[in-house]
């Protein structure tokens, strides 16, 4: 938890900021947002071995501000555990993301593309995977489908920013936390 203490710090102070930001807003919401996700430990294996994915879940809360027209601007928490096989066994770490996402509209339909940057707070240090970082960053891609004003749903593909780098070994294995995610979007009645 030392690791963690500046980092906490810094992303108090960015959902602080994001949230200060809201009240100049003209048209904003806040929301819940929950649902499963599947964790691997290799971006390439998320598409090639889906079934090696380890299940789990995520929860959170989440602003959203219009910027132009229906282009949504996101900023999220997320608390979710993760999961890495190592030499065959799952080892999972409780994580906070905190991530801002854009919502791309998709013509004139409900659909929009989900697109930005997280960063990743490990919550506790795991005597495993002493090479994992505590902080991480990385991005968020996917799709999502406004079902109702206030009920939505999201399917997404978080990876790490190092996607391109020679991954860290651990175990016989290597090294680095993606995951598949799929969830709801609830728009709290307050605050339009």
């Amino acid at each position: 938890m030392k690791n963690c203490t500046p980092t906490l710090r810094m992303m108090g102070l960015l959902l602080m900021l994001c949230c200060s930001s809201s009240v100049f807003a003209q048209n904003w919401s806040y929301g819940v947002r929950a649902g499963f996700n599947a964790s691997d430990g290799s971006v390439f294996n998320v598409f090639a071995k889906p079934a090696n994915a380890i299940p789990s879940y995520h929860i959170g809360v989440f602003g959203q501000f219009y910027l132009y027209d229906e282009l949504r601007l996101c900023p999220e928490l997320t608390y979710t555990p993760k999961s890495v096989r190592v030499a065959g066994e799952a080892v999972t770490d409780n994580y906070l993301d905190l991530s801002l996402v854009a919502k791309l509209p998709l013509g004139e339909g409900s659909s929009y593309l989900t697109l930005g940057p997280f960063a990743s707070f490990r919550l506790k240090e795991n005597a495993i995977l002493t090479q994992q970082q505590a902080f991480d960053l990385g991005g968020i891609f996917g799709y999502g489908y406004q079902i109702t004003e206030q009920l939505g749903a999201e399917l997404r593909l978080q990876f790490p920013a190092n996607l391109w780098e020679k991954p860290a070994t651990l175990g016989g294995g290597t090294y680095r936390l993606t995951s598949w995610s799929i969830g709801l979007t609830y728009l709290l009645p307050w605050g339009q």
